[in-house]
């Protein structure tokens, strides 16, 4: 359960950011919120924006951030570290500063019930610091369970164990996380704690073509292998395409040597006509909304299922209003969210600007400055020129689209430079 994302020096975001997850005290959908004693965590977080403000920026420092701590990473890693990191490059000062990433959550995950903050600085590709801290969830004071620095007079690493603390202080790790080289300690330590509970984060990207692509490749076995879990699947679709009736999955087992587990399938939707006969079409062939919705089932419904964060950017895209509303809602609702699972996503569709769909403090906004940096805030911490709060008998959308907010188009600047062409 994520309660707060903060990252800095990341492409377009120059200051330190919040994405905060905690739920404030405003009054509407006072149900859609999770509570343990006095935490109060919100299911989702939408975040909105103009083109090129920064929306997509703060789900790829996020990305960004679940890469460095897969050990996956430790083996496309370059002898001189993660040189790419893309930073702000519009303020020079900028260019040799660190940048941050820093998560607070609970690792529902594993049944933790504690609260976890982890986060490391980077510069040139380097880790400067890294940290972890653990905080009982009665408790207002937190425990140091390691500290790693370039000053090794302030590096601590022995609440990690012994076999840990010897062997992290054997590893050089360059450009790495220490979370990303816990799989060289045999003992179950508390970074490997960390890098599961980043495993179980999806994030989707509806924005690139290439993700929709590969839908076939990334489908779970239990769609080939379960025909229940398969009509599951054909009741979801056939909630919004009726024309869909079943669905034929065949495995590619021509050549032995590939385990099932990597096996691609090609996947056949079953129609019926009008003359009473099934049809039987290559999925590929269904709208690219239907195509959408298939791939996302399988996220979403591992999410809900297994409490976990979902992550989409453009969620809208190439959907009907009605069917990311039903998402949306899922996640939103206690009876059909029972485990805490936990959304984000970034959109344009101005109709999600109201109470049925979300609190104040769920709707986030990104915004660029003059300076060419991007700011987030949130719905609830903006203020009018005269300093006072959004009230929520406001007309969201209707204040949103007029420019109220800040977060849209300049339209003044509109211009296809058609003025000096002569018509004919």
């Amino acid at each position: 359960m994520l309660l707060e994302f903060r990252f800095g020096n990341y492409k377009s975001f120059r200051d330190e950011t919040i994405l905060d997850m905690r739920a404030t005290n405003v009054t509407e959908n006072i149900d859609w919120i999770m509570r343990d004693g006095e935490l109060k965590v919100l299911r989702k977080a939408i975040i909105m924006g103009a083109n090129a403000s920064g929306k997509s920026n703060v789900i790829e420092a996020f990305r960004f951030m679940k890469m460095l701590v897969s050990p996956k990473v430790v083996a496309v890693e370059s002898e001189s570290g993660f040189n790419n990191i893309p930073i702000f490059l519009f303020d020079e000062k900028y260019v040799n500063s660190p940048s941050i990433f820093e998560v607070t959550y609970i690792n529902q995950v594993l049944g933790d019930k504690k609260i976890y903050r982890y986060g490391f600085s980077m510069v040139s590709g380097r880790v400067e610091e890294e940290w972890l801290y653990e905080q009982a969830p009665d408790s207002k004071k937190s425990k140091v369970l390691f500290i790693r620095s370039k000053d090794e007079n302030k590096s601590k690493y022995s609440s990690l164990g012994k076999e840990a603390e010897s062997t992290l202080k054997d590893i050089d790790p360059q450009g790495n996380t220490l979370v990303s080289l816990s799989g060289n300690i045999k003992s179950d330590t508390v970074l490997k704690g960390v890098w599961k509970w980043f495993e179980s984060i999806s994030f989707i990207n509806y924005g690139n073509p290439e993700e929709n692509v590969l839908i076939e490749r990334t489908i779970p076995r239990e769609l080939y292998l379960d025909s229940r879990y398969r009509e599951k699947v054909v009741k979801f679709l056939s909630s919004f395409d009726p024309a869909i009736k079943a669905l034929d999955v065949e495995e590619d087992d021509s050549d032995p040597r590939i385990p099932p587990e990597n096996r691609s399938c090609q996947i056949f939707s079953i129609h019926m006509g009008e003359d009473g006969k099934k049809y039987r079409i290559p999925f590929r062939w269904e709208s690219a909304g239907t195509q959408k919705m298939f791939a996302l089932y399988f996220a979403a419904e591992e999410a809900l299922r297994r409490g976990s964060l979902l992550i989409i950017d453009e969620l809208d895209s190439k959907l009907h209003p009605l069917l990311w509303r039903g998402v949306m809602l899922s996640f939103s609702n206690p009876s059909t969210n029972l485990n805490g699972a936990q959304l984000i996503c970034t959109m344009h569709d101005p109709w999600v600007l109201n109470m049925q769909m979300a609190r104040r403090d769920e709707i986030w906004f990104t915004e660029k400055n003059f300076d060419e940096s991007s700011v987030l805030y949130s719905l609830v911490q903006f203020r009018t020129k005269s300093g006072k709060k959004i009230r929520k008998d406001e007309d969201f959308m209707k204040s949103y689209l007029m420019g109220k907010y800040g977060a849209i188009p300049d339209l003044a600047r509109f211009d296809f430079g058609m003025d000096n062409i002569e018509a004919e």
